[in-house]
């Protein structure tokens, strides 16, 4: 029989990889969304609901990243902020100001401060080791990580691609209208290309923490 005639099993492994790590995330978060949605004005299990599921994603794909699935490449925080110091002292200044003018001196509520302290300093350490490092090494390793469009992997698009579908179910399931939640999904999938681009090429998955966190804290209002 021709060698080339015999189809090539499929690797399934990265795929359920990615399957698992990244339905653990839009479950945990739409079980919160949801939650905060029926009972708007508990404060106390909003608080809980802008902290916790974040720290129980992190541990989760801390702990599958030990197990191997996948072992991705998290890179030094040290590194990235020193390689890159001067820049990141301008896009600092930028994302100050910008947040400025945005409203960062108007009063606001204790929910308000947990909730964009939370979106600076723990959902860029999430997102980004979720969809970049543990979805983004797992697509890598199937036949997409061999694929280039325009120099940019496929693995790269599809992980942008399951980014930017995940925030927008997650944020439609908020109650937020079709029009924003879809606003949302692109932005994500804009920035999801270009972190998956910096990931890709530096294996160091603080580069885009620290540009999340001040796209983040640029978006205060």
């Amino acid at each position: 029989m021709n060698d080339e005639l015999v189809a090539r099993p499929i690797d399934i492994e990265p795929l359920s990889e990615a399957a698992i790590n990244c339905g653990f995330y839009f479950v945990v978060f739409l079980i919160a969304v949801v939650l905060n949605r029926f009972y708007p004005n508990w404060t106390a299990l909003t608080l809980v609901l802008v902290t916790l599921p974040q720290l129980i994603v992190l541990g989760f794909i801390l702990v599958r990243r030990v197990m191997g699935r996948p072992l991705f490449s998290a890179g030094s925080a040290a590194e990235a902020l020193i390689r890159w110091f001067l820049i990141w002292a301008v896009l600092v200044l930028i994302a100050f100001i910008i947040a400025y003018l945005a409203g960062l001196t108007a009063p606001m509520s204790l929910v308000g401060k947990v909730n964009h302290l939370a979106a600076i300093a723990l959902a860029p350490v999430v997102e980004e080791f979720v969809f970049r490092g543990a979805l983004l090494t797992s697509l890598g390793r199937t036949q997409l990580g061999s694929i280039e469009i325009y120099k940019i992997p496929m693995s790269v698009i599809a992980a942008a691609v399951v980014y930017s579908l995940v925030r927008f179910l997650i944020f439609l399931a908020a109650g937020v209208d079709v029009a924003d939640a879809l606003v949302t999904g692109i932005l994500s999938l804009m920035f999801g290309l270009g972190f998956g681009v910096i990931y890709v090429r530096t294996q160091n998955v603080w580069y885009g923490v620290f540009l999340h966190a001040l796209i983040n804290f640029a978006q205060w209002s």
